[in-house]
């Protein structure tokens, strides 16, 4: 299948995307994982340099002609986006995927393989299980690890003028 063919199906409540031509359906995020997002893109939108906006999923990153995915959040340069347009057509400056047990394999290598070629600024994979945030940036065309935050460590990060505490996102279960 293309992007433009995918483009065209008809509106759904079931999250899919579009890997290398093959739709790929996931479950519906659990509450958890909608409060994890929820509590990220906050936290990023509160202290995001003028210029940047949060966007969240379900929203259509249209990658190439047969990839389109839809990152948890991503921060997207305002001047980037197209109003004539509802899918982002250029690479965020920062992708963040909240990994779910069925997702988590999904997103520590399909996804970052896709953002990867599509230069993805950044790129946070946060495991709401054990709560843990990894940072990977983008630098010569491929990631390199920038972080790795557990439970109460916390990652500041400069560029997006934010504070990431992993247990303050995903309160651990006692």
């Amino acid at each position: 299948m293309t992007a433009q063919q995918y483009s065209t199906l008809p509106e759904s409540n079931v999250p899919m995307e579009l890997i290398e031509g093959m739709i790929v359906m996931n479950p519906t995020p659990t509450r958890q994982h909608q409060r994890v997002t929820f509590r990220i893109a906050k936290l990023v939108d509160a202290s995001l340099p003028e210029g940047l906006e949060v966007l969240l999923s379900p929203l259509d990153l249209f990658v190439d002609d047969d990839t389109v995915v839809q990152p948890d959040v991503m921060v997207v340069r305002s001047a980037d986006l197209d109003p004539t347009f509802a899918w982002v057509r250029v690479p965020p400056v920062l992708a963040v995927e909240v990994a779910s047990p069925s997702t988590a394999r999904h997103d520590e290598r399909v996804k970052l393989r896709i953002y990867e070629r599509f230069g993805v600024g950044e790129y946070w994979m946060f495991d709401h299980v054990v709560p843990s945030l990894t940072v990977l940036r983008l630098v010569d065309g491929s990631y390199q690890p920038h972080a790795l935050v557990v439970g109460e460590q916390p990652y500041v990060s400069a560029r997006f003028g934010v504070t990431i505490i992993p247990d303050d996102i995903s309160p651990p279960t006692r």
